[in-house]
């Protein structure tokens, strides 16, 4: 990986930043969502939010035995729907879509 400052830090070193962002999009990475409402789950692997067209997309990923995919599902889907609920409220946005990944 190539630094700012043009120096390479190996990858098993390297730290991304937590919210990356520019004018049309946000992305916070593995980094708890401040609500107004106390929430148990508020920490998803993946928040991207496009300005523009007012959309967030909540992103958790898991990796399940083929077992356990539908409970897993469940489980995500109560564990992170308020959050989405919370995330369209408090940022205005026109839509909030939580998204599992597998």
């Amino acid at each position: 990986m190539v630094t700012k400052n043009n120096k390479h830090t190996h990858y098993c070193k390297y730290q991304p930043a937590n919210i990356v962002e520019n004018n049309e999009y946000r992305l916070y990475w593995a980094r708890p969502i401040p609500t107004d409402k106390p929430l148990p789950h508020n920490i998803p692997d993946i928040v991207l939010t496009n300005k523009l067209e007012k959309k967030t997309y909540v992103i958790d990923i898991a990796v399940p035995n083929t077992v356990n995919i539908s409970e897993k599902y469940q489980e995500k889907i109560g564990n992170f729907m308020p959050l989405a609920i919370e995330i369209k409220t408090m940022w205005k946005q026109e839509k909030s879509v939580l998204y599992q990944s597998y």
